[in-house]
């Protein structure tokens, strides 16, 4: 293999963001930033290229089942080194799922095959791709939360750059209904992508990118955000202050518990959990605690997509929780790039064996390098805002009635989730080691 330091550099960087920016999906995008916002450049890469409609479809089993499988397997493979470090975690799986998707409409060959395996299990990527976009269609029409995506390709316009083939922004445009700038990929192109990204993570991610290679061709961006009130606002005498946290390396630290009374009681052999209600009912926050002697590293390496939606389904409502959150708030950094190749992603990160051929044309071969996940998340007594940014970069080869009262309060190490309480499906997935 071609040693790398005699090679020239091409990057695309796909960056996953939390967001308010995306207008509804399959309509017509904007291809131009507004004037009055300072730090966006316009192109015109689209003009003439429509979307086809897209039509909303059912969230059926059959993708609640395959995006669950997803997101399981990534929190596991991700989420144990740092665990074991004592690290606090928190990745958003839809973030990266839709990222990634949006990369794998360009992917050919055996490279489009085991995206497929990885990120649809069992669905095609056409299926994915219908699906998606119904998701954020459904998430982004919720009146009594905020999640909102946002998509956008930047390209570099520049001789010798990638020609992007049509089929692949129609089919961003059509399901993503992505924007694309046409950029210099200077520092000036950073700032605009860094401007983008605060912008549409309602100011919870900064600086995602600390450079622009010079050889990099393209960054496609996904957004997501999520801002919910707690359905149950808690009165001040339910707010415990000074309360201790027991860390996971033995240390305690002085935290706010916030104490409610929940009707959503779960538990499995190795723990009990809870899920307090978003105003409007439809999303929550699913705290699972582990049993005194199961620690949380123990719990995740027990982790299935199966175990998982069992707890999920053994909501209990005739057990009254006596639930106790603490207030946090936490960044995290996370490269995802052996988790992928663990999962089963490894053509597509081989310089010599990726096939991205329908995302365009250039002389030498295009592979991903990297895969940067960054979050964001804040839960206090007034509710939570969470926001994920994932960087993908690809380079060029050159050459009822209550009978039981359960106590769960988190004052140590615990995971969680934000789920859509209807289909259990988590838009983000974290653990809290450490306050």
């Amino acid at each position: 293999m071609v040693n790398r330091r005699l090679k020239k550099v091409t990057a695309v960087f796909l960056a996953v963001c939390m967001s308010f920016c995306m207008s509804a999906c399959g309509t017509k995008a904007n291809y131009t930033k507004e004037a009055d916002t300072p730090g966006y450049k316009s192109g015109n890469l689209l003009d003439g290229i429509s979307a086809d409609r897209a039509e909303e479809i059912d969230m059926d089993d059959k993708f609640i089942m395959a995006s669950t499988e997803f997101a399981i397997h990534l929190f596991k493979e991700s989420a144990l080194s740092e665990v074991r470090s004592g690290k606090n975690v928190m990745i958003s799986p839809e973030s990266i799922q839709l990222a990634l998707s949006m990369t794998a409409n360009g992917a050919n060959g055996n490279t489009l095959a085991q995206m497929e395996n990885v990120l649809c299990n069992g669905l095609t990527l056409d299926e994915l791709n219908r699906y998606n976009f119904s998701l954020m269609n459904k998430q982004m029409n919720e009146a009594e939360v905020e999640i909102a995506v946002a998509n956008s390709l930047w390209i570099k316009d520049a001789e010798g750059s990638i020609k992007v083939k049509d089929s692949f922004l129609k089919a961003d445009k059509t399901y993503y209904n992505a924007d694309a700038f046409l950029e210099p990929f200077d520092e000036s192109t950073m700032d605009a992508i860094n401007t983008w990204v605060f912008d549409n993570t309602n100011g919870m991610v900064r600086d995602i990118l600390d450079r622009i290679d010079e050889d990099a061709i393209m960054y496609l961006i996904n957004a997501i955000a999520f801002e919910g009130e707690w359905e149950e606002q808690y009165k001040d005498f339910r707010i415990h202050e000074n309360t201790d946290f027991h860390n996971a390396d033995g240390s305690i630290s002085k935290v706010n518990i916030l104490r409610s009374d929940e009707s959503y009681y779960m538990y499995d052999e190795n723990s009990k959990a809870f899920i307090k209600p978003y105003k409007g009912g439809r999303y929550g926050f699913m705290a699972i605690l582990p049993n005194e002697g199961v620690t949380v590293e123990d719990y995740i390496v027990g982790m299935t997509t199966e175990s998982f939606m069992s707890l999920y389904n053994s909501r209990n409502y005739d057990v009254d929780v006596l639930a106790g959150i603490p207030e946090f708030s936490y960044d995290y950094n996370y490269l995802v790039n052996d988790t992928l190749i663990a999962l089963g992603m490894s053509d597509a990160f081989d310089e010599e064996k990726a096939d991205f051929t329908n995302m365009g044309e250039i002389r030498d071969n295009i592979y991903i390098n990297r895969v940067l996940h960054k979050t964001h998340i804040e839960v206090d007594r007034n509710g939570t805002k969470a926001a994920a940014a994932t960087v993908v970069e690809m380079d060029k080869e050159t050459c009822m009635q209550n009978t039981q009262v359960e106590e769960i309060v988190l004052d140590r190490p615990f995971i969680y989730a934000i789920v859509d309480i209807q289909t259990g499906l988590p838009i983000f997935l974290g653990v809290v080691n450490d306050l």
